[in-house]
């Protein structure tokens, strides 16, 4: 009997196999292939939704010039890997937190208590136990202010409150957005979460997640709408959260705007991320040249684009090029243009410009290969072992927010077998904007022979006074004899 015929592809595949019947001399040919569509697996969730990027030219969001829309936040917040690691990082940040006045004063009192307890052995054991008990207590019972800066919709500060009800901590969360369209949103959420309260109350059942969810947001957090780098707050964080990386890890301003918000945090405090490192590497992609060749303008060729790269090639590995660490430890730098403020700290100017030179080998076993560009990756520790990342090597599992970007080469360049690339990146910028620079140069492999030829410099005595009677006799004897001369005398 005639196979069944294959189920509908689960790739987006832009053909279809036809029955060619039963007497067609392609007959085998067609059951062998309804055999390999049955066993193709299914598309990831991941997968489906990257389908329609494959390839395709994004220009990097510029979240700090321009305000989100809805629907990009909606994208974001379905990728369930990105905001289990950042409670991953509050819960250890959390876990780790100590508030220095608290230990003085129960050291005081412990102070005060052991010398009353020295007579009664037994009593003070007892007391111990207590005091250990209360010291637990009182950690907990203090609280500690996370802010969330760049709160987009609220997943950071949901993943902040789920994270402070695992450690058992108090927090006092404050959401700081300066984007509209998303506060609105959360205040509409808050308003919605309100009547759902008054709901609840009035008897109607409630999940008990949703009852929690509620008392959180309305005791733990208050929403500011305000830049986050020039906001006044009535306190300072002990935790300061925020989720501005871009594809290249800096490329969307996040040290500029952590920089501004550094004056939010404590001294002790901790800022989650607490570094990130941008990677480069170069790429041979003929099918995303093409597209930024066709807009046949060279500002295309001079612009970095988000691509989740498909059919490509990494001629090498990726290497580290930038890194930027939070709170940043570099000196306060002063401005070029004179905004000085170092009480408010509004208008602070750190240095971010950077510089990195890159060596690649192409190995003669992988014979010749054609550059495109180069395409950038980036790597983040959130916290302790927490690390989240979108380079190919460490790339967090299932985990979909950020795509490579690419940065084009006005014209391909060809790397013979062996050959050397070097990459030349700037991170250019001023208080008004920031942009990249970037070259490359090839050559071949550099081979030196074991033992080179010296080259005598004839009349060097006597131009410098004296020896000239020596030269004179030198001019007689062979070359040899004048080498092994120089060579003595050079050692």
């Amino acid at each position: 009997p005639p196979p069944p015929p294959p189920p509908p592809p689960s790739q987006p595949f832009n053909f279809r196999i036809v029955n060619p019947g039963e007497s067609h001399p392609l007959r085998n040919h067609w059951e062998y292939l309804c055999f390999i569509f049955r066993r193709i697996p299914p598309l990831s969730d991941q997968e489906v939704l990257e389908a329609p990027y494959l390839d395709h030219l994004q220009a990097p969001l510029q979240p700090l010039m321009d305000n989100l829309e809805s629907a990009t936040y909606e994208v974001f917040e379905k990728d369930d890997t990105k905001y289990r690691l950042y409670e991953e990082a509050v819960f250890q940040a959390l876990m780790d937190r100590h508030v220095k006045k608290e230990e003085e004063t129960e050291e005081k009192e412990e102070e005060e208590e052991e010398e009353e307890e020295e007579k009664q052995e037994e009593v003070k054991r007892s007391k111990d136990k207590k005091k250990k008990k209360k010291k637990i207590k009182k950690a907990n019972q203090k609280e500690i202010v996370i802010m969330v800066v760049g709160a987009g919709r609220g997943p950071l500060v949901r993943s902040s409150l789920r994270a402070a009800s695992s450690a058992r901590r108090r927090v006092h969360v404050y959401a700081v957005e300066k984007n509209p369209n998303a506060v609105v949103h959360i205040q509409a959420m808050l308003e919605t979460l309100d009547q759902e309260q008054e709901i609840f109350e009035d008897g109607e059942e409630g999940g008990e997640e949703e009852e929690e969810d509620r008392k959180r947001w309305s005791e733990c957090v208050t929403l500011v709408n305000a830049d986050m780098r020039t906001w006044q707050p009535p306190c300072l964080a002990d935790i300061l959260v925020s989720e501005l990386l871009g594809s290249f890890g800096d490329n969307e301003l996040s040290p500029e705007c952590l920089d501004g918000a550094q004056r939010l945090l404590k001294a002790d405090g901790v800022s989650i991320p607490v570094s990130y490192t941008s990677y480069l590497a170069p790429v041979a992609c003929h099918a995303v040249y093409n597209d930024v060749k066709k807009y046949g303008d060279l500002e295309h060729f001079e612009t970095p684009f988000v691509v989740k790269l498909h059919k490509h090639h990494l001629l090498a590995p990726p290497q580290p090029c930038f890194t930027f660490i939070h709170p940043n430890p570099r000196h306060y730098q002063s401005d070029p243009n004179g905004n000085n403020d170092k009480k408010n700290n509004s208008c602070s100017y750190y240095d971010n410009a950077r510089a990195k030179t890159l060596r690649f080998v192409r190995k003669a076993v992988q014979g010749p290969a054609i550059i495109h560009g180069f395409a950038g990756y980036f790597e983040s520790v959130l916290y302790g072992n927490v690390l989240l990342s979108i380079r190919p090597e460490t790339h967090s599992k299932d985990m979909f927010s950020w795509f490579p970007i690419f940065f084009p080469l006005k014209e391909p360049v060809a790397v013979k077998e062996g050959g050397v690339v070097k990459v030349m990146m700037w991170r250019c910028g001023n208080t008004r904007r920031v942009w990249y620079e970037w070259s490359l140069a090839v050559m071949e492999e550099e081979k030196r022979n074991a033992k080179a030829k010296t080259v005598a410099l004839r009349g060097v005595r006597a131009a410098r006074g004296g020896g000239g009677a020596e030269d004179g006799k030198k001019e007689g004897k062979g070359e040899e004899e004048e080498e092994e001369e120089e060579e003595e005398e050079e050692t």
